[in-house]
């Protein structure tokens, strides 16, 4: 079940629909059933009744992911928002597998890149480094994919080509795989996109530049970094 803590404190004033269903929504996500709040929204027309129940059935997932799912499931065939938390809540439930399905799923169905994203990083972290390739290199030919979700494919790819090239038995296949982790790691440490870069990025990508004797690229790295400290 989900563990007890302090609940931050709303007012929840219905004057202010979107507050209202932040409020709400946001006490869903904790365990906390609070759709009732949602009435005079559903009576006066401004929220659908599927939406209300849609609510309460996150709570009860979020409450007791088992008993929960089945209900949540059903809204997250023809909901994205269902999906999302769906996927959210299998996640930090640990059930991995359930995730990354119903991620490509929820793919499938939507169109939303940032799902293949999900799922490529649930095979990443269930060790099916071939497959979170493949979804990683589907969600970068979306050109829909929004920037942290780009920079998130990257990532993912670059750790994949790293794990190749540790594996790599031919001197050619090495070499090729860390070249592969350089691009993909230059793509994250990017600020094309409007992101600020990560160091944790920059780093991984000087040290793949040394590996592969790189050392006047990997020194101008170095001092690019260190001029954004």
């Amino acid at each position: 079940g989900v563990q007890t803590c302090a609940l931050p404190i709303y007012v929840l004033d219905e004057t202010r629909a979107e507050q209202l269903m932040q409020a709400v929504m946001h006490l869903a996500d904790l365990g906390v059933d609070s759709s009732a709040r949602l009435d005079v929204l559903v009576e006066t027309g401004m929220m659908r009744p599927d939406d209300q129940a849609l609510v309460r059935a996150i709570a009860a997932a979020a409450r007791d992911l088992p008993s929960g799912l089945p209900a949540l499931r059903i809204f997250a065939d023809t909901d994205e928002v269902a999906a999302s938390k769906m996927i959210d809540l299998l996640a930090v439930g640990d059930r991995l597998d359930d995730a990354q399905a119903a991620a490509l799923s929820a793919h499938s169905r939507f169109g939303e890149p940032g799902f293949l994203v999900q799922c490529a990083g649930f095979l990443m972290r269930l060790g099916r480094p071939g497959e979170a390739r493949t979804a990683a290199n589907d969600a970068l030919s979306h050109s829909s994919l929004d920037a942290v979700g780009r920079r998130t494919s990257h990532r993912i790819l670059a750790a994949v080509a790293v794990r190749d090239a540790e594996s790599a038995d031919a001197a050619a296949g090495l070499t090729q795989s860390w070249h592969r982790a350089e691009r993909h790691l230059a793509e994250c440490a990017s600020a094309a996109d409007g992101l600020q870069a990560d160091p944790h990025d920059v780093w991984n990508l000087i040290n793949v530049q040394l590996r592969l004797g790189n050392y006047a690229r990997a020194f101008l790295e170095y001092r690019l970094d260190e001029s954004h400290l």
